[in-house]
């Protein structure tokens, strides 16, 4: 199961083939990786989109891994650059977290990839970011990760960030 970290094979709902790389090569397991300073994980013109669609908003998923958000607490009034923390462990399946899964979604217009930004401060139990930076108002993320016997988990995130 060693290739199965290395290359995600995924049938879609639609039938489409999906290839993933691992995330080893652009140093997933190695916050050594993430650029100096804080991170911009939502742009000011990523915020003023419209919100994504409230039929997509739907309940989390508890299948997978569980997803411990430690630092910020949801649903609180945060600076405008603050501290995030997230563990994951696992689920009802027994197995262990498949961090080549994760994705982090804006929740803007079609939702919005931020998995890409966050690459360099994911680490073999989560994502550690000491200085991350959002622009003022209220912001939803969708955390998904599912483990290794792919079972899914999501979790949402709301933080208001004070202006």
């Amino acid at each position: 199961m060693a290739g199965k970290r290395a290359i995600r094979w995924i049938w879609g709902r639609r039938g489409a083939l999906l290839v993933s790389a691992a995330w080893v090569l652009a140093g997933v397991g190695s916050a050594a990786a993430a650029e100096p300073g804080p991170l911009v994980l939502i742009t000011p013109e990523e915020a003023e989109l419209p919100a994504l669609s409230p039929v997509a908003s739907v309940e989390d998923l508890t299948e997978g891994p569980e997803i411990r958000i430690l630092s910020p607490e949801p649903d609180s009034t945060q600076p405008t650059q603050f501290t995030v923390r997230i563990e994951f462990h696992e689920g009802p399946s027994g197995a262990p977290p498949d961090l080549v899964s994760l994705k982090v979604t804006y929740m803007k217009a079609w939702g919005i990839a931020n998995t890409s930004r966050l690459r360099g401060y994911v680490e073999d139990n989560g994502i550690s970011v000491p200085d991350v930076i959002f622009p003022s108002g209220k912001h939803t993320v969708l955390i998904y990760i599912e483990d290794e016997a792919d079972k899914a988990s999501t979790r949402h995130l709301t933080v208001n960030v004070k202006k």
